[in-house]
């Protein structure tokens, strides 16, 4: 009779095993308000009340929007939007320079070349929070329409070294620094048979 009844006995034990897990599950599902599907997206969850919490997700940049991570950003011959859709010359001009400055031990790499109108929107309302106007903006982030970055026709540098390089050296490869607050900022010198650089602007609102 006794070994009958520790028999019955197990699977109930079991059952209660599973149930309590299930209710541990739940609880902590509850108290996170989430559970996080394949690919990181963040699913409703509803808690031990039955309630329907979701966490608000960042908004996503457009892909292929040219955006480039990182402060050292990127090589001049990299597989990358932002490189990809440079006007050709320009790339091409990017390229020489690239080659010139690496004979003289100084690594040219792109922090920014072309971008969607998308990206340079949300940089010109970044500009505009942090410089409290759009006019203050504008000294340092042209609109959609207007910039040289969505139509592939200007490139920014990055590291200290690898600008001024350039800002010394670039107008050998057709290459011109553009304005005095960006030493980053190049484009293609004007084709107008001189081979001179164009005197530096103050910064880009000086063009409209």
């Amino acid at each position: 009779m006794h070994t009958e009844a520790r028999r019955n006995r197990i699977p109930i034990l079991l059952a209660l095993i599973a149930a309590a897990a299930t209710v541990t599950a739940v609880a902590l599902a509850g108290c996170s308000g989430k559970l996080h599907a394949p690919g990181g997206t963040t699913m409703p969850v509803g808690g031990l009340n039955g309630s329907q919490r979701t966490e608000q997700q960042p908004p996503q940049k457009p892909e292929g929007d040219g955006s480039i991570q990182g402060e050292n950003g990127i090589a001049v011959d990299a597989d990358h939007a932002a490189i990809t859709g440079l006007k050709p010359r320009l790339r091409e001009a990017l390229t020489r320079a690239a080659e010139g400055a690496s004979q003289e031990g100084v690594e040219l790499r792109v922090t920014s070349g072309w971008r969607s109108r998308e990206l340079q929107q949300q940089l010109l309302d970044s500009a505009v929070q942090q410089y409290g106007s759009e006019a203050e903006a504008s000294k340092w982030v042209d609109t959609p329409e207007r910039s040289l970055h969505v139509t592939g026709d200007a490139v920014d540098v990055g590291m200290l070294e690898a600008s001024i390089w350039l800002g010394d050296n670039g107008q050998r490869f057709g290459l011109c620094r553009a304005f005095e607050n960006e030493r980053w900022h190049f484009e293609l010198a004007p084709e107008n048979g001189t081979g001179q650089c164009p005197a530096l602007l103050p910064d880009p609102s000086f063009r409209r």
